[in-house]
């Protein structure tokens, strides 16, 4: 396995795990309190009163938003906790984050403080980034290419940690579709660029399974292009090497041009050339996979 893979492995295990899990729903507990204190203090300072006498509509108060909009936040928590309960049949679903965000955004916090009001929305944005981490290896279809392993892995800092150790399977070996009966992260046989993934092995009473390995998703003929210049960090990295392949591979039509990538000044070509390139380098196919076991406890040298 390169080092990349191996933090792929590490990160794809770390956000799958209970512990992570437990952390998602420490900030969602956090985020409750905090509201309910401002709608506490809202109520206090009678805001709705005067948003009505304003000419608000009763829409716009704390008591519509306590109503409609903040129940959801509860509902998040009753899914997250199914979620960590679940974990330990070996089952995972995905996080109410996505309905909640659409919850929310149909009722407008004009109550709030705008200090108030970006207090909330970075919290609430923030939790929701971390769930779609986890949403990412458990949501069909899983998500996760080179690209924004790679954006994650530096967002969390595992570059800067040691790499736990891993131990390969090759006597575990599945393929894409197939029944899984070991819980983990697979990666695919004989592809060192194609993207881990994570598998399950429950099954409800009608034996569906939802944790089977779907498509390895890996380099395109273009995405191969770019790995004879770059790297699995390097690929990714701004620079001006990476902005000329954006450019010389849209004149040749071989980059879908959907930004308007070209009439960009310099220096958002240069911060954008990662994502318009990863938008472009990745396929899937049916694969085979082994199946990787993180070692408790001990790291690479």
């Amino acid at each position: 396995m390169t080092r990349f893979q191996k933090q792929s492995v590490a990160l794809i295990y770390y956000v799958t795990s209970r512990s992570y899990l437990e952390m998602l729903l420490t900030k969602l507990d956090d985020l409750i309190q905090y509201t309910g204190g401002v709608i506490d203090l809202a109520d206090q300072q009678y805001r709705d009163r005067i948003l009505l006498q304003e000419g608000w509509g009763m829409g716009d108060t704390s008591a519509n938003w306590s109503t409609y909009a903040y129940p959801s936040l509860l509902d998040f928590r009753i899914g997250l906790i199914r979620i960590i309960e679940e974990t330990k049949l070996e089952e995972y679903g995905w996080t109410p984050a996505y309905n909640t965000a659409r919850m929310l955004g149909e009722f407008q916090p004009n109550w709030m403080s705008e200090e108030e009001e970006t207090d909330f929305k970075a919290r609430f944005d923030e939790l929701y980034r971390l769930c779609s981490y986890y949403d990412s290896c458990v949501k069909p279809p899983r998500s996760w290419t080179l690209y924004s392993l790679f954006e994650v892995i530096k967002e969390l800092g595992v570059f800067d940690h040691k790499v736990p150790k891993l131990r390969v399977h090759t006597d575990i070996r599945i393929n894409s579709e197939e029944s899984i009966y070991r819980t983990g992260v697979y990666i695919p046989v004989g592809d060192q660029l194609g993207t881990p993934q994570f598998a399950w092995t429950y099954r409800d009473e009608n034996g569906f399974e939802g944790g089977q390995l779907e498509e390895c998703e890996t380099l395109n003929a273009l995405g191969k292009q770019l790995f004879s210049k770059f790297n699995e960090y390097t690929a990714w990295t701004p620079s001006e090497e990476l902005r000329a392949f954006a450019i010389e591979n849209i004149k040749k039509k071989k980059i879908d041009d959907d930004f308007g990538y070209v009439k960009f000044d310099y220096d958002t070509q240069l911060r954008l050339a990662p994502e318009l390139i990863a938008r472009n380098a990745f396929t899937g196919f049916d694969c085979s996979w082994y199946f990787v076991e993180l070692v408790d406890g001990e790291f690479e040298d």
